[in-house]
């Protein structure tokens, strides 16, 4: 082998490590917290646009607290306690976050924040008003009186802000960009249908709402990417549904607002998982949602049948899918109307 080969070999090999190394960098979090946080503060990933604990921690008398961890990936995630304060977090292997909080702010502190952290306090900062009112009504009473000029405040702020979104991130970039127009979406309709004191007719509306429904929206899974991304596209479809009275209860027509399949498979895998209704009710919801999902999500709404299911002779079976000797699976009701022997070995 020749030195040259040989060198490019270990300069490979260095590289490689290199590499790996970077990728289990950990991230350090440190925050100090001020009146009105829980005493309990979580760190939440996001998963399929939902927010899932990954751990937390109790802070001493003084009020700091710190998580360091490898993360599983790249993008958002949640910070705050168990009660009414949650914060974004951008989190990159390597990144060290600062942040303080009080129940009435919450901003960056330290000189080692990443660039994507300062600016998404930035919106945090530009947009907590409006998000206040619209997210967080039990402790910020508002009407649609003081809650439609902030709307459009922070509208008319909105494309300039996007427009300086530049760090040399281009996955954040384009994340945060994404993110902005989400939330615009998810406070305007979060405060339409959260308790208020007193509600806007339709005639009373800002703009805004004429064009929120587009067919060009979730055209995508970006969505998922975001800690309030299945929250949002539950509240779309329903407020779809309630300007064109789609009943609840039709699955295909509810879903049509959302163009992408796999958006519709999540949110069917989703009421699902929240049905507390029977076992017989649930299977009238199965044959709806059959052909709105895919194989895998199909396997999670059955796997929710088999714990609704309670055994009673005389009574309609469980429809169990299983495989046979050379892979093939197979439904009973499949089989219907034909008598079945089902050979269970114990083993």
């Amino acid at each position: 082998m020749s030195n040259l080969s040989f060198k490019s070999i270990i300069t490979t090999s260095c590289l490689l490590l290199a590499g790996m190394i970077y990728a289990q960098e950990p991230v350090r979090i440190e925050c100090k917290t001020g009146e009105g946080i829980g005493k309990n503060i979580h760190l939440w990933r996001v998963e399929k646009g939902e927010e899932k604990s990954m751990v937390n921690a109790g802070y001493n008398g003084n009020g700091y607290y710190g998580f360091s961890f490898i993360p599983e990936y790249e993008g958002f995630y949640v910070i705050g306690d168990d009660k009414l304060y949650h914060y974004p977090l951008y989190l990159k292997p390597g990144d060290q976050v600062s942040l303080y909080m009080d129940k009435d702010t919450v901003y960056l502190t330290g000189k080692h924040n990443s660039r994507e952290n300062k600016v998404l306090y930035e919106w945090v900062n530009l947009s907590k008003d409006v998000c206040e009112k619209a997210m967080y009504f039990q402790r910020r009473r508002s009407t649609f009186e003081d809650f439609f000029p902030d709307f459009e405040k922070l509208l008319a702020q909105t494309e300039a802000f996007k427009a300086g979104i530049k760090t040399q991130n281009p996955k954040f970039n384009a994340l945060m960009k994404r993110s902005v127009d989400f939330e615009l979406d998810l406070y305007a309709l979060n405060f339409l249908y959260t308790p208020r004191s007193k509600h806007p007719s339709k005639e009373q509306r800002i703009a805004y709402y004429n064009t929120l429904i587009r067919p060009d929206k979730f055209t995508d899974t970006v969505i998922l990417e975001m800690p309030y991304g299945m929250g949002l596209l539950n509240k779309y479809a329903m407020h779809n549904g309630l300007e064109n009275n789609i009943d609840y209860n039709n699955l295909k027509a509810f879903l049509s607002v959302i163009p992408n399949k796999t958006l519709q498979g999540e949110m069917v895998v989703k009421r699902g998982r929240d049905f507390g209704r029977s076992y017989y009710e649930y299977l009238q919801f199965l044959e709806q949602a059959k052909p709105l999902v895919t194989t895998e999500q199909w396997a999670l709404l059955e796997e929710k049948a088999s714990k609704l299911y309670e055994a009673k002779k005389g009574e309609q079976a469980i429809d169990f899918t299983y495989p046979d000797a050379e892979g093939k699976m197979h439904s009973l009701s499949d089989y219907k109307g034909k008598v079945v022997v089902v050979d269970v070995w114990a083993t």
